[in-house]
């Protein structure tokens, strides 16, 4: 054979093992990226305890270029758990979740032998975050890697916990709903009628109340049935008002078993409201606002910041007042004094409450206001002349 061929055979043969080699190589390296892949999988880590939660993360992501680790809570249906922080969400909605972006690039290689924290220990509790349900969820903790633009997935892992939802759930919350407000509107009828008759004005506020609800609503159909529903309710709860038969003890009971606390401070902005709607701060209403304030569970002090936005729009302090026990418990109801404070404590109210009504004498919009501001810096000077000297 002509050693010229020889060396092309053997040239020829060199370079298809080279290249099965070169393939054979590719494989064997792909092989081990696969086998490294597979003993590093992603994989995620949740401590729940003592109401605080920590996310936890290593392994190999898959991942290259920007990236960002993105942490989700869910009921083990996949239904969305509440943050009440606002930095817990996309911006868009309340749904639960924290997306974190990596400050740098990674590489096809890149993975984390060791614990990275995606959430550090967080308190879960009503204050930040509301479950689906009321009593125990079992949540659904997603940590994933994505992009940092469209959110496409690298790796994603989850584990689960066990959450005591004390207060009503979401799911809950939208199925109380209709009853929250029906019950709001019997309150409401309770404290228009609390001195025998409602005042048209105090039932304009409860159907300006209604009206607000039917205009959150964008599907006409559901806005329609939403309207002639509450209607409904408006004139069942007036019968009922008119008739005397709305039992305070019965609507408080009730309203403390499905109402959160937005609900219950709705509820008292709403009868507030209706207390102040025909100029006239009437002692039974006072009375029934002070009770719910304490059997409702709601913060005194913000209750009377509350009742002073109201003061400007009332002119009388109980018409109905003939007794000089019942106007020193009206004035008190009025002016936030609780009647077991000793007098050093009451004079300490009194003073604040006088330079408060002072200002708004001073930066009255209309003479009106004013007028009322110096009505209750009467009432004060009353209470100090008559229950205090």
């Amino acid at each position: 054979m002509d050693g010229g061929v020889v060396w092309g055979i053997l040239i020829v043969g060199w370079i298809v093992y080279s290249v099965i080699k070169s393939f054979s190589d590719e494989a064997e390296s792909k092989k081990q990226i696969e086998d490294f892949a597979s003993e590093n999988k992603f994989k995620s880590k949740v401590t729940f305890k003592n109401g605080h939660l920590k996310v936890e993360y290593k392994g190999f992501p898959n991942a290259n270029g920007y990236i960002a680790h993105y942490v989700t809570l869910t009921d083990e249906n996949d239904f969305p758990v509440q943050s009440i922080n606002p930095v817990l969400t996309n911006g868009e909605d309340s749904r639960f979740q924290l997306i974190m972006p990596h400050p740098d690039p990674l590489s096809s290689d890149t993975y984390w032998p060791d614990w990275v924290t995606a959430l550090p220990e967080y308190e879960l509790s009503g204050k930040t975050i509301r479950a689906p349900r009321q009593g125990k969820n079992k949540i659904k903790v997603t940590v994933m890697i994505t992009t940092t633009d469209d959110y496409r997935i690298f790796a994603t892992d989850s584990k689960t916990f066990q959450y005591n939802q004390i207060d009503r759930g979401l799911l809950d919350k939208v199925e109380d709903t209709p009853k929250i407000r029906k019950q709001m509107i019997c309150f409401a009828m309770a404290m228009a009628f609390s001195d025998g008759n409602a005042d048209k004005k105090e039932a304009k506020v409860v159907q300006d109340w209604a009206r607000k609800k039917v205009e959150t609503e964008t599907d006409e159909k559901i806005r329609n049935d939403l309207k002639e529903t509450l209607n409904k309710e408006i004139e069942t709860a007036y019968n009922l008002g008119k008739e005397s038969k709305l039992d305070i003890n019965i609507l408080i009971n009730n309203f403390n078993k499905i109402g959160d606390e937005g609900d219950k401070w709705e509820l008292i902005e709403l009868l507030r409201d209706v207390m102040s709607a025909d100029g006239e701060a009437d002692s039974d209403e006072l009375k029934l606002l002070r009770n719910l304030q304490v059997q409702l569970g709601m913060d005194p002090e913000e209750f009377n910041n509350m009742m002073n936005e109201a003061m400007s729009k009332i002119k009388t302090v109980g018409s109905n007042v003939t007794e000089t026990e019942d106007k020193k418990s009206t004035i008190e109801n009025l002016i936030g004094l609780d009647p077991t404070w000793s007098n050093d404590q009451k004079r300490a109210h009194l003073a604040k409450q006088n330079n408060m009504f002072n200002n708004l004498a001073n930066v009255a919009e209309n003479d009106e206001e004013r007028e009322n501001a110096n009505k209750m810096l009467e009432n004060i000077a009353y209470y100090r002349k008559n229950y205090l000297s």
